[in-house]
């Protein structure tokens, strides 16, 4: 079984006379790993080649879009469709064998940037492509954008529309190239198709992402993923939490959700009103999930009964379900609290986020701790607090927004580092790179040394490639990565700063050299290069502090 769903009342029991509401919580659990052989992709490349891509932008997504070729396996095919003012098919679906990759490579080569943004027309030409597509495939879109639409269709609910009209044939993942891209629109867009959305906050990182994200297409065990929710009789659904693409059907209440790949959660919140005289089964939902094993292109359907035990006595929580409603709802407030931060309401936005604080106060420690799921959310939102408090400039708040909405869906849990494809691909961009280590100078954590690979994150939890538990150092603060042989480091949206020998590291990476010394918060960190030389696929020696 690819997916096994599990459902959870928020109650271990209710009394037989009740009119109160409950959640019931349905958690979705992907099972891949005994996948030998990994299915075929069909995707298309969407490159945006607007004005605004002019130079280095389209430069270095030509040259991804080429690392793309080099990637590929000769069972995938790859397209490459690009979008202006108009959009054009530049390379059909194509088998990457050798001829396929020299077509790819050498078309996108011609590549050259002018006029609008029509991001609906390079849609429709992508997902026309896929039509023709192997049915066993894994049919996806990739589409990178360094603007808003101005062309054809140019509201992020519209443009969502049209990418839901696609499944659950075709999955959607849009990369925002450059800090003037429309993350919203992106966004919408990827959640309409259920994909994911990434920043991308430099030229420089443009191939390490799109050779991420294209492996990502690669580890999705499920697609087409749909449950239908049919209350039992007198029992009202009153909302799904986080849930916006809902939809009525003679099966029930359909809710859409993200693909997945291995050993990956998704969590989908039910508040339900109960009657007032409860069934003696318990009965709350019927639920049917259906998905698309990505392996075999098999279609799977599944039923399971939402029931409750029924009896008198004080109802007992379930301790694991109060953690996913708050995991849920943490994201709802979090995107209220930037709904009116966005408007300039940035001390209205903070108390949001200081009021659902509140709730972690109760609950046992070992629950929040740092690296949990749970843990994880606090500091994030500790972050945002951190943020809204300073009251920052619209260039700076612009930074922090796209750099916190980048990644997976929040109701999506497990591999938030990738897959194993993804992480595969990403190593492979770094290409030879020397051994290389930076070592904590001074204060308590002096001589601490963190060994490098091609990807290292730098932030305060243990879930961390280079975990500095301080105060200052922000959940996601900064990332040291090795592109074609050379160690960069970027900022991450950090509220504290990142600097190299005093200099800031702000919108654009800085490479590093022996000896510098990085300020990541208040810790410093001494770059050091080894003699031995690493291949890039090799991977850090991880170190935590003790």
């Amino acid at each position: 079984m690819v997916l096994s769903i599990e459902a959870r009342p928020e109650l271990r029991s209710v009394e037989p006379q009740s009119q109160s509401s409950l959640h019931v919580v349905l958690v979705l659990h992907a099972h891949g790993q005994a996948v030998d052989v990994r299915p075929p992709l069909s995707c298309v490349l969407s490159l945006d080649a607007s004005g605004s891509m002019h130079g280095e932008p389209l430069e270095q997504a030509i040259r991804s879009v080429q690392l793309a070729a080099d990637l590929a396996s000769p069972t995938d095919a790859l397209g490459l469709v690009v979008f202006e003012t108009n959009a054009a098919q530049v390379v059909p679906l194509t088998p990457m064998d050798e001829p396929g990759k020299r077509l790819l490579r050498a078309r996108a080569e011609r590549l050259r940037a002018g006029g609008n943004t029509n991001i609906e027309a390079a849609l429709r030409i992508a997902a026309k492509q896929l039509c023709a597509a192997d049915p066993c495939s894994r049919r996806s879109i990739l589409l990178l954008s360094d603007g808003s639409p101005n062309e054809g269709m140019t509201s992020a609910r519209s443009l969502r529309e049209l990418a839901k009209s696609g499944r659950p044939h075709m999955g959607i993942s849009c990369l925002g190239y450059g800090p003037k891209h429309d993350e919203d629109i992106l966004g919408a867009i990827a959640e309409g198709g259920g994909g994911r959305y990434a920043f991308v906050p430099h030229p420089l990182r443009c191939r390490r992402e799109l050779a991420m994200a294209l492996g990502a297409q690669g580890d999705v065990v499920a697609d087409g993923i749909e449950v239908a929710l049919q209350p039992a009789e007198g029992v009202e659904i009153v909302r799904v939490v986080g849930q916006s693409d809902l939809r009525w059907s003679n099966k029930g209440l359909i809710a859409p959700l993200a693909d997945m790949d291995d050993d990956a959660k998704q969590v989908l919140p039910i508040l339900v009103r109960l009657p007032g005289v409860i069934s003696p089964k318990g009965l709350l939902i019927r639920v049917r999930l259906r998905h698309r094993c990505a392996r075999t292109g098999e279609v799977i359907e599944q039923e399971v009964e939402v029931t409750i035990d029924v009896k008198a006595g004080t109802p007992e929580p379930d301790p694991i379900v109060t953690e996913y409603l708050l995991l849920a709802y943490g994201a709802e407030e979090r995107a209220r609290a930037r709904s009116m931060a966005d408007r300039g309401q940035f001390a209205g936005a903070a108390e949001i986020i200081r009021q659902f604080l509140y709730r972690f106060a109760s609950l046992p420690p070992a629950v929040v701790a740092p690296g949990s799921a749970l843990g994880e959310l606090r500091e994030s939102l500790v972050d945002d607090v951190v943020a809204y408090d300073r009251r920052p400039s619209a260039e700076a708040y612009a930074n922090f927004r796209k750099h916190t909405m980048n990644g997976q869906p929040p109701s999506l849990l497990g591999r938030s580092k990738g897959g194993a494809l993804s992480r595969d691909f990403g190593k492979r961009t770094a290409g030879l790179f020397q051994q290389a280590a930076v070592v904590v100078v001074g204060g308590p954590w002096a001589g601490h040394r963190f060994s490098l690979g091609e990807s290292n994150a730098i932030g305060r939890t243990p879930s961390s490639d280079i975990p500095l538990p301080s105060p200052l150092v922000s959940h996601r603060h900064a990332e040291i990565y090795a592109v074609e042989g050379e160690y960069w480091i970027c900022d991450l949206g950090s509220t504290n700063l990142t600097s190299v020998n005093g200099r800031r590291v702000a919108n654009e990476p800085c490479k590093l050299t022996p000896g510098d010394v990085i300020r990541v918060g208040d810790v410093d960190l001494r770059f050091e290069l080894g003699s031995a030389i690493g291949i890039g696929l090799a991977g850090p020696a991880f170190a935590g502090l003790r």
